[in-house]
């Protein structure tokens, strides 16, 4: 091991806990269940190890000492995982059962239903009530009674309630781990008449009143004639509050590389931490008492600004790592090192495992270690004299350090670079700077509206006026690179890279040097044999996209077509339900069609399409149901989907199909109804809701 690692004792004890949670994640999700019940055998013969080791006089020995910690970390990270699945695992009944539901949150208004998240604390089935205890995701039809649901309201239901699962289309965004990860165990539907109201309770959260009191700034901006995008942008970037934000605001952002401001998190606790610094600590610290005080002072104000903010995991985690470097500041040496970051991360794991597979905690930690690891070399690299040059310089290094780090897990996570991307946030990051220190100010005048209106306008302006910058850069030529797809495996060996790069720059090794010219030469042979062993090829593709549904024809020519089925199909929807699968293959934006056309490739003209070789029949509407045949037409599948209310038996006597594919944007029970015609006719079929989305190679 470098010496330069033994001089982190942090790092060391971080780095197996974090393998030990890696492994927990895989044995659970690919094992299927918990593995590890009690800690308290590994504990007993851990102890023992140790006391051996450590009255041996055998300095030959010394490394089993380091080992066995090791070892112990790797199975805590495995043992906290696993404790923490347990806590939201649940084995829901299969059938209908009545449930005691607690609303922990506001309810919100859905297209077709209401959305309540909280608490069953029983069920209640033939043999009596059981112990639930567990938190989850219903919907509930709308009508003027659900629609007058508040927090609070307990209600009891009758529904089917299940763990949370994927749709099963491909490269999909997996919001059933996501749901996991927020310690929901089910998700269910709840009609009308399904459900009474029991009583309210007037019991609140420290979470729930936290949520409250951001309600009432959010208000306080209303009243103070912030409104539409600048609002929108407003709320998320001090509140965390994003409901309000439009896809086109959202897409200027990420476009520009500057979608990170828009999620509270890291920078901008950072830059609170700042302004509470130098206004609280920094002119007293000569005076070691006083200093402490300004400290002490400082860690309130930021949880303080978490309370504000609904107390988000983002922001508590950002807090947590804040108040680290500020009680830090009471020790000797440097304030802020690898040894603060890796302290502050095996803290913040041991108290939530969970938190290693959250994209926003990945992506502040690599960007505060590659700050620490790389900034100041690259600063060193240029001196400048005046002051103002010194402070940009120092900015853009801190900024290029960031998007080193970061680099690599955006574009696994989002398959798309932002060219522009390291002058948007040269220009935007100072400004948002002065957002979030004039909102502060705004909100200490509340005694004063008058000098608290003025504020106000300032800070409208000024957001309005970075937003006109972001507008401009987004239509500049080459704004973004779409469609880059990265594996895990290339993640992983880009760290490695820049790992023995940094400590090639630090110690001219001829070894680490011949290192990185062997993983560079893994990497480009892995990454040309993924390219060719992820290829588009001629296909039929039916997702699961359910209330919409369509038919996605490929050649593996690079061209495709979007048959819509349904009326009025979300295009931008479903390019970000599939851009990673399409990114994966390499695929172009496809040509999306909703009229009669016919090409040499493809010919679709309402019910009959034409691909490949193959053809299909398209049910989408009655009218089949008063039709005749003399001879039943010959097709390879009979796709079905929910604008189609009439029985399997009157297409059957229309259409003779191989397979039937039923979509997803079918009622339950009618889906039902179709499956058992299925079987009793002995078609073969295929239900998307239940098996996710099908490919057909063709």
């Amino acid at each position: 091991m470098p010496a330069s690692v033994q001089r982190y004792p942090m790092l060391r004890l971080v780095i197996p806990l974090i393998l030990g949670i890696v492994a927990g994640y895989v044995l659970f999700v690919y094992g299927g269940q918990i593995l590890f019940s009690s800690l308290f055998p590994f504990l007993a013969g851990y102890a023992i190890v140790v006391c051996c080791l450590w009255f041996s006089r055998r300095y030959a020995l010394r490394w089993l000492f380091g080992v066995v910690v090791s070892l112990f970390l790797v199975w805590t990270g495995v043992w906290l995982f696993q404790q923490e699945a347990r806590k939201v695992v649940f084995d829901f009944p299969d059938e209908e059962t009545a449930y005691y539901f607690r609303l922990t949150e506001e309810p919100e208004r859905k297209a077709r239903s209401m959305l309540c998240k909280g608490y069953l604390p029983v069920g209640r089935d033939s043999a009596g009530e059981f112990a639930v205890e567990r938190h989850v995701l219903l919907y509930l039809a709308v009508d003027s009674l659900s629609s007058s649901l508040v927090r609070g309201d307990e209600l009891w239901i009758s529904a089917r309630v299940r763990p949370p699962a994927n749709r099963g289309n491909p490269d999909e965004f997996d919001y059933a781990w996501y749901l996991f990860r927020c310690g929901i165990s089910g998700t269910g539907f709840v009609p009308s008449g399904k459900w009474q109201l029991a009583r309210h309770s007037d019991t609140r959260t420290l979470y729930q009143i936290a949520s409250d009191v951001r309600g009432s700034v959010l208000d306080l901006y209303r009243k103070l004639g912030f409104e539409g995008e600048t609002y929108a942008v407003l709320a998320a970037v001090t509140l965390g509050y994003k409901q309000e934000l439009s896809e086109e605001i959202r897409n200027t952002y990420a476009a520009t590389g500057a979608s990170h401001i828009l999620a509270l998190s890291g920078l901008h606790i950072g830059f609170l931490y700042l302004l509470f610094y130098y206004l609280l600590v920094r002119p007293v610290r000569h005076r070691p008492g006083i200093r402490v005080a300004g400290l002490l002072v400082l860690i309130l104000l930021l949880w303080g600004f978490a309370f504000l903010t609904g107390l988000s995991p983002s922001v508590v985690r950002s807090v947590v790592m804040f108040s680290l470097l500020a009680l830090s500041l009471l020790l000797p040496g440097q304030a802020l090192s690898l040894n603060t970051w890796a302290a502050a991360g095996f803290l913040m794991l041991l108290f939530q495992p969970f938190w290693l597979m959250d994209v926003g905690f990945q992506l502040s930690f690599s960007a505060v270690a590659a700050i620490l690891c790389i900034q100041s070399w690259l600063y060193g690299k240029w001196r400048i004299d005046n002051p103002v040059g010194r402070y940009l310089w120092g900015l853009t290094t801190v900024s290029v350090a960031a998007q080193i780090g970061t680099l690599p897990l955006i574009l696994y996570y989002f398959s798309r670079f932002p060219v522009w991307g390291l002058l948007t946030n040269l220009l935007v990051v100072p400004m948002v700077s002065l957002w979030i220190w004039t909102a502060v100010g705004m909100l200490l005048l509340t005694p004063f509206p008058g000098l608290q209106q003025w504020v106000a306008a300032a800070l409208g302006k000024l957001i309005g006026l970075t937003h006109q910058v972001l507008s401009v850069i987004e239509r500049w030529p080459l704004a973004v690179w779409e469609q880059i797809r990265v594996t895990l495996p290339e993640v992983i060996l880009c760290y490695l890279l820049l790992f023995l790069v940094g400590w090639y720059v630090a110690g001219r090794r001829f070894s680490v040097l011949r290192s990185i010219l062997i993983l560079s030469l893994c990497w480009v042979c892995f990454h040309s044999w993924e390219s060719r062993r992820k290829h588009a090829e001629n296909s039929l593709l039916f997702y699961h996209l359910s209330p919409e549904s369509a038919v996605h024809c490929v050649s593996s020519e690079g061209a495709s077509w979007v048959v819509s089925v349904s009326p009025g199909l979300d295009e931008e929807r479903m390019k970000r339900t599939l851009n990673r699968y399409w990114s994966r293959l390499r695929l172009p934006p496809p040509q999306f069609l909703y009229e009669t056309y016919c090409s040499a490739e493809i010919c679709w003209q309402d019910p009959l399409l034409h691909y490949g070789g193959k053809s299909i029949v398209v049910v989408r509407e009655d009218h089949w149901r008063s039709m005749q045949r003399t001879e039943p037409y010959a097709a390879d599948y009979l796709y079905i989907s929910g604008g189609y209310t009439g029985t399997l038996e009157e297409l059957l006597c229309l259409f003779r199909a191989e397979t039937v594919i039923l979509d997803a944007s079918l009622p339950e029970y009618r889906l039902q109804r179709l499956i058992t015609a299925c079987e009793t006719c002995r078609v073969e079929y295929f239900a998307i809701s239940r098996k996710g989305s099908l490919r057909i190679a063709l």
